[in-house]
């Protein structure tokens, strides 16, 4: 009886050992970067369907891309690069199109970011956009907002009209939507005369 109680002592004690010099993994805040070192990010977009690829945007160099969960990066660059990025926003179910907005409009990829367009919008085509979100039931349906811009399109970003019911030069920040009916859409407001009325609402 004395030896197995000595037994019992001994091996609660290595597994008390054990414990206290194994490092805890779990709840550890470990962050982590591997670049890419071109600029300040701006923003991110995550592949729907395969989160090795990223976007990110940053101010001062455009748009660099990643297909291995940021090992590595790749500058987007092509004829129609634009240095100063605000959004990106990737298709829903057709994750080779893009939509990227900058201080100078909105520009479009078909081909995954290896070339882009720009998307002539109504009235300030030069613009700053600083919000961009796609519908993510119906992906013809794509908002935008800026500090003096607040627009939709209908047909996947060929053709663009104001929301009237927001008032002119509110100064969009952000849009988003409701994930459990994305019907129902937010967009906030932090500049210019309309200054602290902080969130809109739409349910249709």
């Amino acid at each position: 009886m004395f030896q197995e109680k000595n037994t019992m002592h001994l091996a609660c004690a290595i597994l008390l050992v054990t414990a206290l010099s194994t490092p805890v993994q779990a709840d550890q805040n470990q962050w982590s970067t591997n670049g890419p070192y071109g600029g300040s990010v701006k923003c991110i977009a995550i592949h729907p369907f395969n989160n090795q690829i990223m976007y990110i945007g940053t101010i001062q160099n455009g748009i660099y891309k990643t297909t291995d969960g940021g090992e590595t990066w790749n500058h987007l660059v092509n004829g129609n690069q634009f240095s100063c990025m605000r959004a990106i926003a990737i298709h829903p179910f057709a994750p080779e199109t893009l939509y990227a907005t900058s201080t100078d409009g909105i520009f479009k990829s078909a081909n995954a970011g290896i070339d882009w367009t720009f998307l002539v919008t109504p009235l300030y085509p030069h613009n700053e956009i600083k919000a961009l979100m796609i519908h993510p039931i119906d992906p013809r349906l794509i908002f935008a907002g800026g500090p003096v811009n607040e627009w939709m399109s209908t047909d996947g970003g060929r053709n663009w009209f104001r929301i009237e019911d927001i008032p002119r030069n509110a100064g969009i920040e952000d849009l988003a939507y409701d994930p459990s009916n994305p019907d129902i859409l937010y967009l906030l407001i932090s500049s210019g005369m309309y200054s602290g009325q902080g969130i809109w609402k739409s349910e249709d």
